[in-house]
């Protein structure tokens, strides 16, 4: 039925003003379309689509935009999966499911700022998800944009006390931080100046053990952040209770690392 109006026979202008394609003509595309993404027949679904979206009102025009993206990822076409979601982003903006792919995208295609600039328009829509704010946070520490982070997560904990990822985030912000200014100590300095740069350095690593343990409180289970903590509390294992919850930290990532 959908290939009758394009056999050459059909060309006729005459003839195509007696078979527009009408409603039940894109209702009968949509279901074609649909068979195929079950058929696994990507190329033909792609092809239908792509028809089907030059017809003016077209029939659920978001649900095939959508089947179009995931027949573009099964083919492991990325610039046709990241068109497709600048369409249906632009076409269809009261849809949050195409800006929410669309993050997604350029998150896991390793694109950090276009993933930002795409959150910084989900939270312009929606102010009020937290979870946007957290996944900007992320991604602003894994480009060590910590001060720009930081503030991030403390938004999140206005917005959500107990978030726990961002009690995490803020605790990997203040162990970079003590990573980075550990490693810019001079090995020529001497006396006072090497007992002050070290009280600061111990300083800043000892600031982040109280938001991975609030972490921790909160269900956070990471193996990466158990370890920060765990080699945190080594290495203030001369305080009081630092050697007990060093071992059991430890037992506890052993565990998590055995699943």
């Amino acid at each position: 039925h959908t290939l009758i109006p394009n056999l050459p026979m059909m060309q006729d202008p005459k003839l195509q003003q007696q078979m527009p394609k009408d409603t039940v003509y894109q209702e009968y595309m949509y279901y074609a379309v649909n068979f195929a993404f079950s058929a696994e027949m990507y190329p033909e679904m792609i092809a239908m689509i792509q028809e089907m979206l030059q017809i003016e009102n077209v029939y659920k025009a978001n649900q095939i935009t959508k089947w179009l993206y995931d027949a573009y990822r099964q083919t492991n076409d990325s610039a046709g999966m990241e068109a497709t979601l600048k369409l249906g982003v632009e076409s269809y903006p009261e849809d949050m499911w195409f800006l929410q792919s669309m993050i997604n995208y350029y998150v896991f295609s390793n694109q950090q700022q276009k993933a930002i600039n795409y959150l910084d328009e989900a939270i312009e829509r929606d102010p009020t998800s937290v979870q946007y704010y957290v996944v900007k946070g992320n991604l602003l520490e894994s480009q060590n944009r910590y001060t720009q982070a930081q503030e991030i997560y403390e938004k999140v904990l206005e917005m959500d006390p107990n978030n726990a990822r961002a009690y995490a985030g803020l605790g990997f912000i203040k162990y970079n931080q003590a990573q980075i200014f550990d490693n810019s100590i001079s090995s020529n300095l001497r006396g006072k100046a090497l007992d002050d740069a070290e009280k600061t350095r111990n300083a800043m690593y000892h600031s982040a053990i109280p938001y991975f343990e609030k972490a921790v409180e909160l269900g956070i289970d990471d193996v990466n952040m158990l370890t920060c903590l765990r080699g945190l509390y080594y290495r203030f294992r001369k305080e009081p209770g630092m050697m007990a919850k060093y071992e059991k930290l430890a037992q506890r990532i052993k565990e998590l690392q055995n699943q």
